[in-house]
């Protein structure tokens, strides 16, 4: 009888683990990524697949909850489509909004690294504004990516037509420095980190620098597809990143790409 029971007790706990580590190798998360250093981009040329502070950050959440990361590159307007309609899991660096709460659960661990403004250092003098507000009164062409949010303050006044009209949105930032260097148009909003090590690359960091510009500046945060994720999903996802935060992984992983 004994004997029974046993063997029961022990097919059920080999039956459990078998589907629990099923379950597990079945957790594959689909994280867009795009050219966007230190936070996701392909480094090396010696470099299999992208790399980066959220790459790093989320690949080291989700295997500690017992998930692997599927990686996609695309822009990311059409990641916000992809992450609505359940096509990708995950996407990072993304400002909470109302529209987009609909569709995704926000992590609680945020980036912060403000938007600012980037124009020709021979213009600095042309150009003398202190708000964002200040360039609908100039003949000023300002470069943003489609999609991209760059703050509640951005996100007013492109609802404003005499502020939109300045606007030339282009899928690809590194179009824009490039349309910046030859002055088709004025400056450039992006991500004051990214936006540094970008010209730095291109070799551009000599002719284009950060003009002082009062931008609002939030932190950003991974998001989840609620088609795909639950609530309680994202929360051990965020439960992982208080680990951490806690044990110092965030700040060696953001060391490793910015250094001190």
């Amino acid at each position: 009888m004994d004997f029974h029971k046993n063997y029961i007790s022990s097919l059920f706990v080999a039956l459990l683990c078998f589907y629990t580590s099923l379950a597990e190798a079945d957790c594959i998360i689909t994280m867009r990524w795009n050219d966007d250093i230190p936070y996701t981009y392909m480094g090396k040329k010696s470099d299999i697949e992208p790399v980066g502070i959220s790459i790093d950050i989320a690949k080291q959440a989700l295997e500690s909850i017992h998930c692997q990361v599927k990686l996609i590159k695309m822009p990311w307007a059409r990641a916000l489509i992809e992450l609505k309609a359940g096509r990708i899991d995950l996407i990072s660096r993304a400002f909470k909004k109302p529209e987009r709460s609909i569709y995704a659960n926000f992590s609680t661990f945020g980036f912060y690294s403000p938007n600012v403004l980037f124009i020709l250092k021979s213009d600095s003098k042309k150009w003398q504004v202190k708000t964002l507000a200040d360039l609908t009164k100039k003949d000023f062409k300002l470069g943003v990516q489609i999609g991209v949010s760059y703050g509640q303050d951005f996100d007013q006044l492109s609802k404003n037509k005499s502020f939109s009209k300045h606007l030339v949105r282009q899928s690809n930032r590194e179009s824009l420095w490039k349309m910046l260097s030859f002055k088709r148009i004025d400056g450039v909003l992006a991500d004051q980190t990214t936006g540094l090590l970008e010209l730095r690359e291109l070799g551009l960091h000599e002719e284009i620098s950060v003009m002082p510009l009062s931008l609002s500046s939030k932190p950003a945060f991974f998001a989840f597809s609620k088609k795909t994720t639950s609530a309680s999903f994202v929360k051990r996802f965020d439960d992982a990143l208080r680990k951490m935060q806690n044990n110092g992984e965030i700040k060696k992983i953001s060391q490793k790409y910015l250094g001190d």
